[in-house]
């Protein structure tokens, strides 16, 4: 709770508490006919001095033992939910929404994706919940999952290869120097796809440029797109790309 909040919510507490002692002071629960904001107050924890179960503070205390924020009673919400037969629906005090409401907007969002509803409310949470599904789901099918993982892990291998070269290009063979982000100049995922599967092992074989890179001048943006290109991709080894050096082919 904000400290603003909280002062407000003690301060509510407080004269609220001054009310139940001054109705006492004047015998004001007697019959049960007495009230301060719609709520009938008794003396006694489970009733008051009416002898009325249902007209005691003990039905205020027990509300109050569910309320953790400030909340007060105010006009009926649209859906209509009456609070405790008061005509007036239970409103949250920092937005005035009706408590109601949101609860049942909350247990909806979670049907829905439970996920997210636990995020909301508990990071940690929702994360455990994340890798208990991620576990079972690796528990049906084994194979699959390990080579999704691979396929995983050889993309994101690939991925940083190519962002380190296109920004060690720039630094190398422009004078302004990277002008813009990555995803303007080349779609990393195109050239993955157009190189397919690796023909060996990833530390074995580097991705090399056909035509190369200091042929191009990468001032211009398109002429970095050109060398960035997908067809300007190949698989080659190191001991060949080290041979072919600066050389097209």
């Amino acid at each position: 709770m904000r400290p603003l909040r909280r002062v407000m919510w003690i301060c509510t507490t407080w004269r609220l508490h001054e009310d139940v002692a001054l109705l006492h002071a004047r015998g004001g629960c007697a019959g049960g006919a007495s009230s301060v904001a719609g709520i009938c107050f008794g003396r006694s924890a489970r009733m008051g001095t009416c002898g009325d179960v249902d007209c005691g503070e003990g039905r205020m205390m027990r509300r109050a033992a569910k309320i953790d924020a400030p909340k007060y009673l105010g006009a009926l919400c649209k859906r209509g939910h009456d609070h405790d037969g008061t005509g007036q629906s239970l409103r949250k005090l920092s937005d005035r929404s009706c408590v109601v409401c949101c609860r049942e907007k909350a247990r909806a969002a979670y049907r829905l994706n439970p996920a997210a509803s636990m995020a909301a409310r508990d990071r940690d949470a929702a994360r455990a919940y994340q890798r208990e599904w991620a576990r079972e789901r690796r528990a049906l099918n084994p194979v699959l999952a390990r080579e999704r993982g691979r396929d995983r892990y050889r993309r994101e291998v690939l991925l940083t290869r190519l962002r380190n070269r296109l920004r060690k290009a720039f630094v190398a063979f422009s004078v302004s120097g990277k002008q813009a982000a990555s995803s303007e100049y080349a779609d990393f995922m195109a050239i993955i796809r157009h190189l397919g599967p690796c023909p060996g092992p990833l530390g074995e074989w580097e991705i090399d440029h056909i035509k190369p890179l200091c042929s191009f001048d990468f001032s211009d943006p398109e002429q970095v797109r050109a060398a960035f290109h997908p067809t300007n991709h190949q698989w080659l080894t190191a001991e060949q790309n080290r041979r072919k050096h600066a050389k097209e082919s």
